[in-house]
């Protein structure tokens, strides 16, 4: 019997069945924020898990014709170079995917490895080892191809990248109890430029107004087209720095664009971790 195929009398396991069993796995384990969870990808391999691609009969009906391996791609363990293939091509399809949105969202390798590990410990089977090196490997191709969006600092501006804020901002919640009373998130809006001789070089003053204005308070940084994202706590002194980085950025943002102003608007931060999401999302529009 197969493990997808299930005793007499019970329904056949489908891939909402098994996206539903994973995220009750996976968030009882290792995964830290639920709302960050569902993706495409995950949806795909839950696909993928459901149509038997990881099923040992599907790994022996892709075996090669030389030595009885299965097909696919081979990886090396170790300094001797031992090899290993992979099963179901479109099972390691999915997994790589996977690992690449994971890098790409800022997720580490250790939380991402213990969630594939969920999918399979929520139906009691191991990890299968060409699974977990492929995710790896996958993970860690993606990690040096997109090594400028994962990095701490945007080579730009200076700036945090949006992942790292987005970190520093989860980390908040694991280390305060109340969150909304002590920090807050200020976005300092502005017109896009349109031109593009001076955009690189106008765009390296603004992050060093905004890094003048924020040293040594602990401030994040980060921006986007159209704004500057702050994380600080909630203090005087923080409002004063807010509306001096304002005016000045107004200053500079008046030279290059005609009737150029730039609105402070302030985001409450949300009492649950569960709603951060949602603030990330809107701060990005």
């Amino acid at each position: 019997m197969t493990i997808l195929q299930p005793a007499a009398g019970t329904r056949p396991i489908d891939a909402m069945d098994v996206l539903a069993r994973w995220r009750r796995r996976t968030m009882a384990a290792a995964w830290r924020v639920e709302a960050d969870w569902l993706c495409p990808d995950t949806q795909a391999l839950a696909t993928a898990f459901a149509r038997g691609a990881f099923d040992s009969k599907t790994a022996a009906a892709s075996r090669d014709h030389s030595g009885g391996h299965p097909a696919g791609r081979v990886f090396s363990l170790g300094p001797a170079g031992t090899g290993f293939r992979t099963g179901d091509p479109m099972a390691m399809e999915a997994i790589r995917k996977l690992a690449a949105a994971r890098a790409y969202d800022g997720v580490g390798i250790a939380e991402a490895l213990a969630d594939v590990g969920a999918l399979f410990s929520a139906f009691d089977l191991p990890t299968p080892l060409w699974v977990t090196a492929g995710f790896a490997e996958a993970w860690v191709d993606a990690s040096s191809l997109l090594s400028v969006a994962i990095s701490c600092t945007d080579p730009a501006n200076g700036l945090s990248t949006w992942p790292h804020f987005r970190n520093r901002l989860y980390e908040l919640y694991g280390a305060h109890d109340d969150v909304g009373r002590g920090f807050l998130v200020a976005v300092l809006r502005h017109p896009i430029h349109q031109g593009s001789g001076r955009r690189w070089e106008l765009e390296a003053t603004i992050g060093r107004i905004c890094a003048d204005n924020f040293a040594r308070s602990g401030t994040v940084l980060s921006r986007t087209s159209d704004a500057v994202i702050i994380l600080c706590e909630r203090t005087q002194d923080a409002f004063g720095r807010i509306n001096r980085c304002a005016s000045e950025l107004n200053s500079l943002l008046e030279a290059e664009i005609p009737s150029a102003t730039v609105r402070i608007d302030v985001e409450p931060l949300p009492d649950d971790v569960d709603d951060v999401a949602r603030l990330l999302d809107s701060l990005r529009r």
